[in-house]
């Protein structure tokens, strides 16, 4: 039986109204409440309470099977990520991050049980996306003083506009972000959308709030990933009108050449930050030039930690390994070639899950924008370590598309 009527059920209740307020509190996950916790950390645990007393009342199904496979997969590989079964760190730190991590990538699976929650979470990550981009702007003015930024000087040739951070602090969360946000801005229309976001003028809110982005962060990883998720926006739409047989033809190409090209850009990562380093001036080119050395040195070690990553034992190889500006060779460096598989695991059976989406139901509107954001997702982690809260609970927000395919018929 196929579950949609979404215009009967456009009640978020008290889960999918705390979901909401969850994903609006991320621009303030640097700021804490209590002691190293922040809003979005304490709510994590309270969600989960509610979700779980909520079960005997609301009859929630998520598909078993596939969940406690992509649960095992995650729990080996960021077991190994975050050195719980290698040594070398503290256990308690250890464990802390890995439960910190599946949180963020279990929350979004957990509460989105119905077609106008994730309607309500994708209207909150545009809002989310809004503020954070516009907040580096302000910021590179002077308009916004906060606690947690980073300066560097103008990229683009202009002194009083610095390049800066604002609210996220890391510029591959709010490329991440922005990449989400451009599917979403390309999909919804009209009232598709809670609080307005699908709107006109909201969506001419949220592009604005985009480009200064893009201005006040002068990042090329968002730049990049906002160009590259309009090319995949393209590409779902080519998909979504040609036949089955096609589609899984382009499918399978596609996804062992996928891969081969992410083993080639990680190996040929060198030569790109090179070329990319000529965008942006002397400032970009030195920023380049040190990741091209983290390269270097993370290459000399990855003999020593292809199974399950490298000895913990030399503090400067923990300070490499959990800062390098790849998240594939991070992944390899940490965790070994069993890391980089629970990581490929999780993105590939979303892309599955896409695919089969496409087929039972091509007009689905959220399958167009998980399937943009995915391909995205693995150009952004090429120059951004990854594994940041935001990045998790993007992940978890994708895979409902494989857990909760019932709501998306």
């Amino acid at each position: 039986m196929q579950i949609n009527s979404l215009t009967t059920q456009k009640s978020l209740g008290l889960m999918g109204w705390l979901l909401v307020f969850w994903i609006a509190s991320f621009p303030l996950k640097n700021y804490y409440l209590f002691t190293a916790f922040s809003i979005d950390n304490l709510l994590v645990p309270i969600l989960f309470s509610f979700w779980l007393i909520s079960i005997p009342f609301t009859g929630d199904k998520i598909r078993l099977q596939p969940f406690l496979l992509v649960m095992i997969i995650l729990f080996i590989g960021s077991g190994l990520d975050h050195r719980v079964f290698q040594g070398g760190l503290g256990f308690q730190e250890s464990i802390w991050g890995l439960g910190r991590d599946t949180g963020y990538f279990l929350i979004p699976i957990l509460l989105i049980s119905s077609l106008w929650r994730i309607r309500s979470a994708n209207a909150a990550v545009m809002l989310t996306t809004a503020i954070g981009a516009l907040s580096a702007l302000l910021v590179s003015t002077g308009l916004l003083e906060l606690e947690y930024v980073r300066f560097e000087e103008s990229r683009i040739g202009i002194k009083a506009l610095r390049k800066a951070t604002g609210v996220f602090t890391n510029f591959g969360d709010l490329a991440l972000l922005s990449a989400y946000t451009v599917a979403c801005l390309r999909v919804y229309e009209g009232r598709d959308l809670p609080f307005f976001m699908s709107t006109k003028w909201m969506k001419g809110c949220v592009i604005i709030g985009l480009i200064t982005g893009v201005v006040g962060t002068q990042s090329r990883n968002v730049l990049i990933s906002i160009l590259v998720a309009f090319f995949s926006f393209s590409f779902m739409k080519f998909l979504v009108k040609i036949s089955n047989s096609r589609r899984n033809t382009i499918f399978l190409i596609l996804l062992p050449a996928g891969s081969m090209l992410v083993a080639l850009a990680v190996f040929f990562i060198q030569k790109i930050s090179s070329g990319l380093s000529s965008i942006g001036g002397g400032r970009a080119a030195n920023t380049a030039q040190a990741r091209l050395d983290s390269y270097f040195q993370a290459f000399e070690l990855i003999p020593d930690s292809i199974i399950s990553g490298i000895n913990y034992s030399n503090l400067a190889h923990v300070a490499l390994a959990e800062n390098l500006h790849n998240i594939w060779i991070g992944l390899l460096l940490r965790g070994g070639f069993i890391n980089v598989f629970s990581t490929l695991f999780i993105i590939i059976y979303t892309l599955i899950g896409v695919l089969w989406l496409i087929r039972k139901n091509p007009s689905n509107k959220e399958v167009m924008i998980i399937g943009t954001f995915m391909p995205t997702l693995l150009v952004s982690t090429m120059f951004f370590p990854g594994g940041s809260l935001i990045y998790w609970f993007l992940l978890g927000l994708s895979m409902t598309i494989q857990l909760r395919r019932n709501i998306f018929l």
